[in-house]
């Protein structure tokens, strides 16, 4: 027998370093029945794999579980039997594993997890008895180690607890839900009536779980997100919400467990990336489009719109309390601009949210057409785009599915939980560095800092500290600690002198907390700034769609883009560094794909002027600082480039083998775009992009080189000083 532990963390390191089934459900308890000691949790300690002794080794599969009608037979309930008391045993490990790794949790929730892993190891303990009673024992049977396999997605996230809280209580045990009485039912039938009675007892121990799961996810998660936006956010892929259910699906146990309806129905309606890889497939087959409704988008309309509906999600990665949808004056041009990649036919969803953002959106289903890209409207700027209906976000998230407007057609985009993965920033400076995609020098001084080291200020500032200490003379200690799931500059926080101890990093460490963490690195004296769109394939293939240098404010906000073409459409920054820049962007598009992305995708990186041993001036190219998972601008211009490409080649008179120059500002240059224009050299032409209704008036000119856009860049750097 197994001696008992004092200690919390001595118990669930037992749990986890012993084999035998008599040390993993041993009860959370002291000798004298005291509850376990957890003053001092200790630090945090990652275990890949627990021990088990021979009989009880884990494999990779197992065979599928028999169908319910099958359990007439006792060697097809001693299977089940198994199984579940296979799952019951993986979950008690697994919460042991969750208290090491994790000992600066709330102590609530710490005692909430010891509470829920003495029911697993009290179900385990009912279900051996009962294979016992059958003539069996685990030793008899194969056991998977499904649940095991998501450990590393867990531990990867950047979302902790939350991960763990959305992989196993509202995934695996809301599934649960649906499995228990399902079994309970066909054990009953079987004439099984004690396996029916432990099955009933789980499910009711079940709904506890997912309540205590659903609950702390929001406490936990962004302030003013509901559970659907809470739960999209933190679950790690390859789980998802279709993996939280099964064929019968228990709406009276979720509501017992306290979930809400939107998220009942959202799980209810969830498909899996295979179902809705099919659907994209079929989507492409040419049928005739079905008559639309007067408003396709609305949540009262009739669900006969079969067309492609645009879902305006811009923001989803970074505001997910808002639900992603978030109306500025640049977000209306920005989506009427987007819109122009599709055929005219395409129009928005209108997004659960505020009535002023709901007619907002609205407005932007008008006929509006620049008139020198008609010529094209009836086709997508991009072949990848033929789709007949479905979905197209901005960004995948799996938020889109609570929408009334959504109606179950396809998604046409990657799976939601890749997308939080490699969106993250941290994605992008860990492949760099593993797969030598930058100068060593450079890819060792970013800092990654997960969200619980930021909940801890004094040990995030320590390292903040001596990170900065060991940069080299040339990176200097002015830095930026940015957001890991920020975009175009917003919450960034800029320092001085390398003290981070100041109060606004301070302020800012509970804010990043929310946005996935940070990412800690010098304030660099940038040259230009770049970008590489891309485009993979749900095969795996990589396209690339051209090359720009971007146009962005000191602080990172984007402002427009410039770059060359040729005649064939095809679009080069003109910087001395795009073969280099395109290369690393490739191979980071493959790294993304090899994690289960697909779809438009970008790759920002800059130049930078650092001296070099000797004290001379040199540029270093840092290739990789973000992957952009989802649709960007870059992705826009170069479609608004396609579409423009015939009837500027013959006005321009371009010539193959000859390249000319463009810029997209996304608002007016100091001066407006007339007077810009006139002072230019060379030929130019202008296509205006704006709406009567926008804010901010977007075009694009065209002119002989990059260097005759200078002057139209410098005075959109003085117009955004302006504001």
């Amino acid at each position: 027998m197994p001696a008992h532990a004092r200690t919390l963390r001595q118990f669930c390191s037992g749990i986890l370093g012993r084999g035998d089934l008599d040390s993993k459900l041993m009860p959370p308890l002291q000798r004298d029945g005291q509850p376990l000691d957890d003053t001092e949790p200790g630090d945090r300690i990652y275990i890949h794999h627990p021990v088990r002794d021979a009989s009880i080794a884990m494999r990779g599969g197992s065979p599928p579980l028999p169908r319910p009608g099958a359990l007439k037979s006792p060697e097809a309930r001693a299977t089940c039997m198994a199984r579940f008391a296979h799952h019951e045993l993986m979950a008690v490990e697994l919460f042991a594993w969750a208290l090491l790794r994790w000992p600066d949790l709330p102590s609530e929730l710490r005692a909430d997890f010891v509470r829920t892993l003495a029911d697993e190891q009290r179900h385990c303990r009912l279900y051996l008895d009962h294979l016992a009673s059958l003539g069996s024992d685990l030793a008899q049977h194969r056991l998977s180690n499904y649940f095991w396999r998501h450990v590393p997605a867990i531990e990867a996230s950047p979302h902790g607890v939350r991960a763990f809280l959305a992989a196993v209580g509202l995934t695996l045990e809301q599934a649960n839900l649906d499995f228990s009485i399902t079994y309970r039912d066909a054990f009953r039938e079987a004439g099984d009536e004690e396996g029916a009675r432990i099955l009933q007892q789980v499910h009711d121990d079940e709904i506890a779980h997912v309540s205590l799961a659903a609950s702390w996810l929001r406490r936990l998660g962004p302030p003013g997100a509901d559970t659907i936006e809470a739960y999209s956010e933190a679950v790690p892929f390859p789980l998802s919400p279709a993996r939280a259910k099964g064929r019968r699906f228990d709406i009276a146990g979720r509501r017992a467990a306290g979930l809400d309806e939107p998220f009942i129905e959202f799980i209810r309606k969830a498909r899996s990336s295979q179902e809705m890889a099919r659907s994209t497939r079929e989507s492409k087959l040419k049928t005739a489009p079905e008559k639309k409704s007067s408003d396709p988008c609305s949540a009262d309309s009739t669900p006969t719109f079969r067309g492609l509906l645009l879902y305006p999600n811009l923001g989803a990665e970074e505001m997910p309390g808002k639900g992603g949808v978030v109306m500025t004056p640049t977000t209306l041009p920005s989506l009427r601009l987007w819109r122009l990649l599709f055929a005219r036919s395409s129009e928005f969803m209108i997004p659960v949210s505020s009535a002023e953002t709901r007619r907002a959106v609205r407005s932007l289903n008008d006929s509006w057409w620049p008139v020198e890209l008609e010529s094209t409207a009836d086709q997508p700027a991009f072949p990848w785009l033929e789709y007949e209906s479905g979905v197209v976000p901005w960004i995948a998230s799996a938020r889109i599915q609570a929408n009334p407007g959504y109606r179950g057609q396809p998604i046409l985009g990657p799976p939601p939980g890749v997308v939080a993965r490699v969106h993250d920033k941290a994605f992008a400076v860990r492949a760099a560095r593993d797969e030598e995609l930058l100068d060593k020098e450079l890819a060792r001084l970013p800092l990654v800092l997960d969200p619980e080291i930021l909940s801890h200020p004094d040990e995030a500032v320590r390292l903040m500290s001596e990170a900065i200490e060991s940069w080299p003379e040339w990176a200097g200690h002015n830095f930026t600690l940015k957001p890991r799931l920020g975009t175009s500059g917003r919450g960034r926080v800029p320092g001085v002198n390398g003290k981070p101890d100041c109060p606004a990093v301070r302020g800012a460490l509970k804010r990043m907390i929310r946005k996935g963490g940070a990412i800690l690195e010098p304030w660099f004296d940038r040259v230009e700034d770049l970008s590489v769109q891309l485009h993979v394939s749900p095969e795996g293939d990589v396209t690339l769609l051209g090359s720009l240098e971007q146009i962005v404010a000191p602080s990172g906000v984007y402002l427009g883009h410039r770059a060359e073409f040729d005649s064939r459409g095809r679009v080069f920054s003109g910087s001395p560094h795009d073969e280099s820049m395109r290369e690393a962007a490739a191979r980071l598009a493959q790294l993304a794909q090899a994690e289960g992305f697909h779809g438009p995708c970008g790759v920002d990186g800059f130049v930078l002027r650092a001296p070099d041993e000797a004290g001379n001036e040199r540029n270093l190219l840092r290739s990789v600082v973000e992957f952009n998972a989802r649709f960007t601008l870059g992705t826009i211009v170069i479609g608004l480039i396609r579409r423009a490409l015939d009837a500027v080649r013959a006005e321009t008179e371009l010539e193959p083998g000859e390249r000319q120059a463009f810029y997209f500002g996304l608002s007016e240059p100091e001066g407006g775009w007339s007077e810009n224009l006139t002072a230019i050299e060379g030929k130019t032409k202008m296509i205006a992009l704006w709406h009567e209704s926008d804010a901010c008036r977007p075009a694009i000119v065209f002119a002989e080189s990059r260097e005759a856009l200078e002057p139209l860049v410098a005075a959109t750097q003085r117009a955004r000083k302006k504001r």
